[in-house]
């Protein structure tokens, strides 16, 4: 066998994890008014690209941000509540003293550009120390965790120069 043998690829269709694609990507102008009006949450260069990966179906079968029954279910089996394999929780975290108003929030850049759009269902808090141990292994490193009070799906992003936020419904400004 040589290394080109191993390199080509297999004549095997493609599933995604779960068995099917998320797409939750939005046009610009849906997203635009999607974000108008409501509060900002500025996101972390981390929430962002996972944003991102939840709008453009990495995290398939993920429709957004990790609810906390997901949340739950992932730290303690490694699996979503369906039984699927999920090992690592993907959530929003909420800065400690922010308060969440309204059902909408303006996911945007450290430069206030927007990102997406969440549709909050609900505001959970989770035990930080705890969900480090179960996910990453006892003495995890405390600047691993973030913020304790997390906001749950659904979301939509807009999709904007590569990057995508919210429900994920994700707007692409100026590029086609």
């Amino acid at each position: 066998m040589s290394i080109t043998d191993v390199a080509t690829p297999r004549e095997v269709p493609t599933v995604p994890h779960g068995g099917r694609l998320v797409d939750r990507r939005l046009d610009a102008e849906e997203a635009a008014e999607l974000v108008q009006g409501a509060p900002s949450l500025i996101l972390s260069p981390a929430e962002a690209a996972d944003l991102r990966a939840l709008a453009t179906g990495v995290y398939s079968p993920l429709t957004g941000f990790m609810g906390s029954a997901e949340h739950e279910a992932c730290t303690h089996t490694m699996r979503l509540p369906d039984g699927l394999l999920w090992p690592v929780p993907v959530c929003l975290g909420v800065p400690d003293g922010a308060r969440i108003r309204g059902d909408r929030l303006a996911l945007r850049d450290v430069r206030g550009r927007p990102l997406g759009v969440l549709e909050v269902r609900e505001v959970y808090e989770r035990d930080q120390l705890g969900e480090a141990e179960r996910v990453l292994g006892p003495a995890t490193p405390p600047i691993l965790v973030s913020p304790g009070s997390l906001v749950g799906p659904p979301w939509r992003l807009p999709a904007r120069s590569g990057l995508w936020s919210g429900r994920w419904t994700a707007w692409r400004a100026g590029t086609r």
